[in-house]
Formats: C-alpha cells, sequence, structure tokens
C-alpha cells in the first residue's frame, strides 16, 4: 500500500469525460488546433459574414469555432443569430443547448435542447444532454428515459454507461450502477467512472475495494487535492495512520496555498500529541486568513487538548467573533468553561484542606513532646 501510494503521486493526469459537476456540462474534447488555425479560421468566417450576412450557416461555423477557444457566451450568440435566419434547423438547436449548459444555464438548456428534439433530432449526443439536464434538475425517471434512449443510439459508450451509472445511484439501484460504471471502464478508464465505485465501496464499507479504485483514480488525477485528501482519510480509517501522514506532509508542500492539508495534518499531530507541530500548522493557516474558522476551531480544540485552557478560550471566542452562529465552538466553549469552572474549584477545595493538614500534623506533633 505504502510503495503503491508514492507512485500514485507521481502519476500523470488526464481529463475526465464523466465528471460529476453539478453546474456545468462536460463535452466531449475538441481536437486542439494551434492559435493560427483558430485565427485564419475566425478571418475567413467573418469575411463571409460580410459577403453574406444572411447565411446561418457562416454564424454556425463561427460558433464552433469560438466554442474550440472556449468563448461560450460568444459562440451563443451568433447561434443564436443562425437560429434568427432559420429557425426550423435542429442542430443549432442542439449546439444552443449544449453551449447554455457549459455555462450553467440548465433551463436554456432544456429549451433549446427540446426544440431540437422536435424539429427532429434523434443523435445519441442530443439524448445524452437531455438526461444531464434532468439529472441536474433532480428529474431521475426522465433523466434515465433518455439515457437509455442515448445508449440506443451509442451502447458502448464509456460516457453515457458513466452518466447512468450515477442516474442510477440517485434513483438508489446501487447494484446496477455498479455495473455500469465497471463497463465503463472496461471501455475506457475515467476518473468520474472512478468515483462513482469510490462512493459504492465507501458506502459499503469496503476500504479495500475503495483504496484499489481511489488508487486508480489518484494515477489519473494525481494534482486532484480533494482525491488526494480522500486517500488520506481512507488511510487513517485503514489503520495507516504514519502513512497519511506522509501523504498530507506531501500535500501541504504541493498545494502550500491551499489549507486543508494543513489543518488535517495538525489533527494527526494533536492525536500524537505533538502541539507544538499541530499549532505550526494552524497557525501558518491563520497567517493567511486570520478569519478561517476551521482553523480557528482547530487550534482551539490543540490548545485544550494541550490544558492551555486560556489560550483555547481566547481561540473559541474569536471563532465566534467571527462566526457567532458556529454551534459548534458555542458548545465546546461552554464545556470548556465548565471544565475550567470545576478545575477552579477542586484548586479551591484543594487549598481550604491545606491548612487543616498543617494544623492536624501541628497537633501530632505537640502530642508526642
Amino acid at each position: 500500500m505504502r510503495i503503491r501510494i508514492l507512485y500514485i503521486i507521481l502519476g500523470l493526469v488526464v481529463i475526465s469525460s464523466c465528471e460529476r459537476n453539478h453546474s456545468r456540462y462536460q463535452l466531449h474534447e475538441a481536437p486542439e488546433f494551434d492559435e493560427s488555425y483558430h485565427s485564419v479560421s475566425l478571418e475567413k468566417v467573418n469575411r463571409n459574414i460580410e459577403q453574406n450576412s444572411d447565411n446561418p450557416e457562416n454564424y454556425y461555423r463561427k460558433a464552433i469555432i469560438l466554442n474550440e477557444l472556449g468563448r461560450n457566451e460568444n459562440a451563443l450568440i451568433n447561434l443564436r443569430k443562425a437560429i434568427s435566419l432559420k429557425a426550423d434547423e435542429p442542430v443549432y438547436h442542439y449546439m444552443a443547448a449544449r453551449e447554455n449548459l457549459r455555462i450553467g444555464d440548465v433551463d436554456e438548456a432544456e429549451s433549446f435542447a427540446s426544440e431540437a428534439e422536435r424539429l427532429g433530432e434523434q443523435s445519441g449526443g442530443l439524448f445524452y444532454l437531455l438526461s444531464e439536464v434532468h439529472r441536474l434538475k433532480e428529474n431521475y425517471i426522465k433523466a434515465a428515459d433518455y439515457i437509455n434512449k442515448a445508449m440506443k443510439k451509442e451502447p458502448e459508450n464509456p460516457a453515457y454507461l458513466c452518466s447512468r451509472g450515477y442516474i442510477l445511484l440517485s434513483l438508489e439501484d446501487t447494484l446496477a450502477a455498479e455495473q455500469d460504471f465497471l463497463s465503463s471502464l472496461n471501455i475506457k478508464e475515467d476518473p468520474g467512472t472512478y468515483s462513482g465505485l469510490i462512493d459504492i465501496y465507501l458506502n459499503r464499507n469496503d476500504l479495500e475495494k475503495t483504496a484499489f479504485y481511489l488508487e486508480k483514480q489518484l494515477v489519473l488525477r494525481p494534482d486532484n487535492l480533494e482525491a488526494n485528501l480522500q486517500m488520506a482519510s481512507l488511510l487513517k480509517a485503514m489503520d495507516y495512520p504514519d502513512s497519511a501522514a506522509s501523504l498530507l506532509g506531501h500535500l501541504t508542500k504541493r498545494f502550500s496555498e491551499d489549507y486543508r492539508p494543513k489543518v488535517e495534518i495538525a489533527d494527526y499531530l494533536m492525536e500524537k500529541r505533538q502541539y507544538d507541530s499541530a499549532l505550526y500548522y494552524v497557525d501558518d493557516v491563520l497567517a493567511s486568513n486570520a478569519r478561517n474558522t476551521y482553523a480557528l476551531l482547530q487550534k482551539a480544540r490543540i490548545l485544550n487538548t494541550a490544558r492551555r485552557y486560556g489560550e483555547s478560550v481566547a481561540s473559541y471566542t474569536t471563532l465566534l467573533d467571527v462566526d457567532s452562529t458556529n454551534e459548534i465552538a458555542s458548545s465546546e466553549l461552554a464545556d470548556l468553561r465548565r471544565k475550567i469552572a470545576y478545575l477552579q474549584q477542586l484548586e479551591r477545595r484543594r487549598r481550604n484542606t491545606l491548612p487543616t493538614l498543617e494544623k492536624k500534623d501541628s497537633d501530632t506533633d505537640d502530642k508526642n513532646n
């Protein structure tokens, strides 16, 4: 396990075609062209528009180029122009739906996609898009219907299999979802498909299988911090705390601008009673953002565990100044104050008892004399 983790860290990353993303639609990758290609193509299509501004195909072709350049809003402007010139062309509506889904406008995407379907577009891609629209709207029955239509067109499409897997998960058909994810992986490896299987096995508390697929995912996405943090949590759950700490230590350097690896390793160091080292990482986070409530909470807990109660109270108080609605901090601070009051009461009793003991000892000495 530990040797494989080192390999994971050094792996290569690829782009997923089935990443779960609740606001943006992931299109299949377009071919890569250099800047000169796009520049020449754009100049040519602009000349065509100048010569014939009533030809919808010119605006459609311009939209394709702008799409490849990632200029989705401009692509939509040209697609709307094409539609205004030829409203009965389903391909224009289909592409407009794709562009809207890419920028997160699900309602507009559904409107254009539905019109494309009404006009006769029957491609697997359109059905896949409509499935994604309904999945994002949590209409899982409709999403399942459309993804099944897409798969009738392209039954071996791994992205469709992966997408149906997530829909089936939402419908709580875990066994069928698992089969779709595995079938998708048999065709093409994909980080998003691995995520689906990781979720399934983690929910089953099958940590070995979870680790197996998480390792494979990390080979494809070594620079994904969330996946790396999930691996660290999994290692702790599998009783490999030192391996988890080693990975977290690496992540604190690799993702030095992100606070999460630092607070995670601080938690590990607190459990090891290495309080000064734990505070080092938390203070490093707070030096960048003094209002980071997670770091303030963790600092308060470390100081509490280290029996530095006054400093812990100060840290809780600072946190509540930042976020007065933080119920966890309020509850823990109340518990800490009760503990302090109890300890102070014990100390007062101890001090009140000392003179009595001293007097008894003196009386005993007098009797002996």
